[in-house]
């Protein structure tokens, strides 16, 4: 047989990507999300709190729900990371840690007084 009885293969072009079983819409996304910092997992944290003193509403539900447990739980969790990095943060991821533990536990306050008045 000779070369020009083989069917030719085409060659790949810089714009074809190769085929995979995952969504085309996965790569792109990652590749725009920023780097991990301790900030960005501080502020995670402040908005999933948030959602729990019914600061704002659920992402799933799209209802303001208040779940005092959930709150104080995220809350213990940024207070550790507060503890256990002491000493390896900037001055500006400190301020940062700071402030969302005073903010909370403000928050927090607020909700278990005014339930607690509800049900007196």
């Amino acid at each position: 047989m000779t070369s020009e009885n083989q069917p030719e293969t085409p060659e790949p072009t810089p714009g074809d990507q190769p085929q995979s079983d995952a969504p085309q819409d996965e790569a792109p996304q990652a590749e725009q999300l920023p780097p991990p910092t301790l900030d960005i997992l501080i502020r995670n944290l402040f908005f999933q709190a948030a959602v729990a003193l019914g600061q704002l509403p659920s992402p799933i539900t799209n209802k303001v729900e208040k779940n005092p447990v959930q709150a104080r739980y995220t809350i213990d969790m940024i207070n550790m990371l507060h503890e256990k990095t002491q000493g390896n943060r900037t001055d500006e991821e400190t301020q940062i840690i700071e402030q969302v533990l005073y903010e909370l536990r403000m928050q927090f306050v607020n909700l278990e007084g005014g339930e607690e008045a509800a049900s007196s």
